[in-house]
């Protein structure tokens, strides 16, 4: 669980604060919607992925230093990728969506997550694409 909290929860927070320093409203407005995503998306799929450690029982709490750390960190990086960029809203997404998930098919290989129920990796590219679409969205809605 240690590394769970250093790579998905200390770590992320690193960058967050720099990206707090750079722009506030933004972490301010886009964190709480990506935990909430985070929470709904990976409370619902722990089905069909298991983070180690593995828990007896409620096995998504393993993955609550990602819910409050990393995924939401990662969301609110892309939209400020996305306001400095040349690229479009929609590279960026993709370009984030992909980046997302090959952290994801790492933490696969070395075997620190495990699919199951006939999960693969273009499941896992949904999964992040759809949030973060949701979350460009949003932040488009209320950074007014």
């Amino acid at each position: 669980m240690g590394v769970n909290v250093l790579f998905g929860f200390l770590l992320p927070w690193v960058f967050g604060a720099f990206l707090y320093t750079k722009d506030k409203q933004l972490v301010i407005k886009t964190i709480p919607i990506g935990i909430i995503i985070s929470f709904f998306m990976n409370i619902k799929g722990c089905r069909y992925w298991v983070l180690k450690p593995r828990m007896k029982r409620k096995q998504y709490r393993s993955i609550y230093p990602l819910n409050l750390g990393y995924f939401p960190v990662v969301a609110s990086l892309m939209i400020y990728w996305n306001q400095q960029s040349f690229l479009s809203r929609s590279t960026g997404i993709i370009l984030f969506t992909v980046l997302s998930s090959i952290a994801e098919l790492l933490a696969v290989a070395v075997g620190k997550l495990e699919y199951k129920n006939r999960w693969n990796i273009y499941k896992t590219l949904l999964t992040y694409f759809i949030p973060y679409s949701l979350i460009e969205l949003y932040y488009g809605r209320v950074k007014a």
